[in-house]
C-alpha cells in the first residue's frame, strides 16, 4: 500500500532527472574514444580515458594505447599534467593510490626517456603554484610514492632486471605482492626477457 502511494506520486509529478542519475548513466556506459592512426588525443579524449580507467580500476589496453599515442607525438606533458590534476582532485589518499597505479601502468611499457621526462614533469607539477599541491600528510604520501616509483623505474637498465631482483622485492607465494609481480613481468617484457 505504501509503495502504491509512492508510485502514484512519482507518476503524477514531472519527470526530473537529477544530475547524479546522469552521472551514474555515464559511468555505466563506459564509452571510450577511438583514435585514428596518427591522431593525438585532445583533453576530452584524455578525460574519457581517465574516467574509463578509474571506473575499471585498471589501465586497460585501450587506455595504454591512447597514452602511447601521446608519447609517440611527444605530448607527454599534456596527458601527464591532465592525469596529475585529476588525481589531485580526488582528495582521498586511498583513491589517489589507486590512480597512481594507473599512471604507473601507463609508464611501465614506455622507454627510459619517457620515464625521465615523467620525473621532470612530476617535480615541475609539484612545485607549480597553479597546481595547488597540498604538502600535507595524507595527500603528499601518494605523490612521493609515485615520484619514487618513477625514479626506480627510470634508473633500471634493461640488463639489470633478473629473477634475483624479483626475489629481493617480493615473495612469490605472498598474494599481497601480486602488484609487484605484475610490475616485474612488465619490466622483464620491456627488457626483452619475455
Amino acid at each position: 500500500m505504501v509503495c502504491r502511494r509512492q508510485l502514484d506520486e512519482m507518476c503524477e509529478c514531472d519527470s526530473v532527472i537529477p544530475p547524479m542519475t546522469i552521472t551514474l548513466m555515464a559511468i555505466a556506459k563506459r564509452s571510450f574514444p577511438t583514435l585514428h592512426r596518427r591522431q593525438v588525443p585532445d583533453k576530452e579524449m584524455l578525460k574519457k580515458a581517465w574516467l574509463y580507467a578509474q571506473r575499471q580500476n585498471w589501465a586497460s589496453p585501450n587506455v595504454l594505447h591512447l597514452i602511447d599515442h601521446c608519447n609517440r607525438a611527444g605530448a607527454h606533458k599534456s596527458w601527464f599534467e591532465f592525469y596529475m590534476h585529476h588525481m589531485m582532485k580526488l582528495r582521498c589518499p586511498d583513491v589517489m593510490n589507486r590512480a597512481i597505479e594507473t599512471i604507473c601502468a601507463c609508464l611501465l611499457l614506455e622507454p627510459q626517456e619517457t620515464l625521465i621526462t615523467a620525473c621532470v614533469l612530476m617535480v615541475d607539477f609539484m612545485m607549480d603554484k597553479k597546481s595547488q599541491v597540498q604538502f600535507e600528510v595524507p595527500y603528499v604520501i601518494p605523490l612521493v610514492k609515485l615520484l619514487t616509483q618513477f625514479f626506480q623505474l627510470a634508473r633500471l637498465e634493461p640488463g639489470s632486471i633478473s629473477f634475483e631482483l624479483f626475489a629481493t622485492f617480493c615473495d612469490p607465494a605472498n598474494e599481497d605482492h601480486d602488484l609487484e609481480k605484475l610490475k616485474f613481468l612488465c619490466l622483464l617484457r620491456k627488457s626483452g626477457g619475455l
